[in-house]
């Protein structure tokens, strides 16, 4: 499934800058959405297979945090010295440094709230639901944050760590919601689906309400969760044609994303095909070395991407329409190099931990 994360990752990637030889794949937040569904299929696939004690609850949350922060902070780091760097060769720029910026008159709350949230990545999807008097330096809640300058995000230095709150949320919620048998699952989900079209009802069908919130969010982590438990059956059978068809088939849907009409309706299908296929899919490549280390890469290139859009963007003269190509590439090969130095030392560190329980 390796191969289905990146993929999910790059189009993330022209959603912030442009297509790739005129493909855009499918939708940032499509993309989003599809990650939460497969990440609700790992955490049960490791809660059920690696952690299945009540006492584990421990060892999977320090494991957890072991497999994002790290990562995260080093790109965290990254990004302030990039901040550094373009603040001291652009001092008079508005857009730079932001935190410190005096015409946005930050009380001590909101300063270090903003710190706070920027290390410990907690909440910065609850911070979009926010808006910033610049006159008093205070946050005040609003339904659309983007109707008010500067935009929240601008205080974060890897503005997409929101959708890593998300997980975190759900990583605590995950080891109970794992023993719940499917009935109530579905149950959760049908609230979670009922409240989004509650909330769309009153006007909130647009960001931050359409993919920043938890309770409505969490119907794509239930899924995977029984995505998983299809897996489990999958695996005691000999489904390999299907799973290979499985496989070309979403693939290529995928691809040619972008260019299906009706866009609503795509959408749903979209997530009905990824409920169906990537069971089967998981299935074909759960053995697979090169589509594991290909997995490996789809984190730290989400979540160093903007960071090598800002160092293109303002150290390059790349004409907007190689943006996306470019920043795939670096994002690839920024990411090789963590996974060879950073992550993959620490995932022997996190194995080895369960393996001593």
């Amino acid at each position: 499934m390796g191969l289905i994360r990146l993929l999910l990752a790059i189009s993330v990637i022209t959603a912030h800058t442009s297509p790739i030889f005129g493909l855009n794949f499918i939708q940032g937040q499509m993309a989003v959405e599809v990650f939460f569904m497969i990440s609700g299929f790992y955490m049960a696939l490791i809660l059920t297979e690696k952690y299945n004690k009540k006492s584990d609850y421990k060892l999977f949350i320090s494991n957890r945090f072991l497999k994002i922060f790290p990562t995260y902070w080093l790109v965290l780091i990254f990004a302030i010295i990039f901040e550094l760097i373009y603040f001291y060769l652009n001092q008079n720029s508005p857009n730079v440094f932001a935190l410190f910026n005096k015409n946005y008159n930050l009380n001590p709350f909101t300063f270090i709230t903003f710190i706070t949230s920027n290390l410990i990545i907690f909440g910065q999807d609850i911070l979009l639901f926010f808006g910033l008097n610049t006159t008093t330096g205070s946050l005040f809640f609003t339904s659309n944050f983007r109707l008010f300058k500067p935009e929240i995000y601008n205080f974060f230095f890897i503005s997409q760590a929101w959708t890593l709150s998300l997980e975190l949320f759900f990583y605590f919620l995950a080891p109970f919601l794992n023993r719940f048998k499917n009935r109530y699952l579905l149950l959760i989900m049908s609230l979670s689906f009922g409240l989004r079209l509650f909330l769309y009802s009153r006007g909130l069908n647009h960001d931050p309400w359409n993919y920043r919130f938890f309770p409505t969010e969490l119907i794509f982590f239930l899924s995977g969760i029984l995505m998983y438990r299809i897996y489990r059956y999958l695996k005691t059978k000999d489904f390999q044609k299907l799973s290979i068809y499985s496989f070309l088939f979403y693939f290529s849907f995928l691809i040619y994303y972008q260019f299906l009409p009706h866009e609503r309706t795509k959408q749903l299908v979209l997530f009905l095909f990824s409920f169906i296929f990537i069971p089967f899919i998981f299935n074909l490549f759960k053995n697979n070395k090169i589509d594991r280390f290909i997995g490996e890469l789809s984190f730290p290139v989400y979540i160093s991407h903007f960071l090598i859009i800002d160092i293109l963007t303002h150290f390059t003269a790349l004409p907007h329409q190689f943006l996306g190509l470019a920043t795939t590439i670096f994002s690839i090969i920024f990411s090789i190099i963590i996974l060879k130095f950073i992550i993959n030392p620490i995932n022997l560190f996190r194995q080895s931990r369960v393996k001593n329980n």
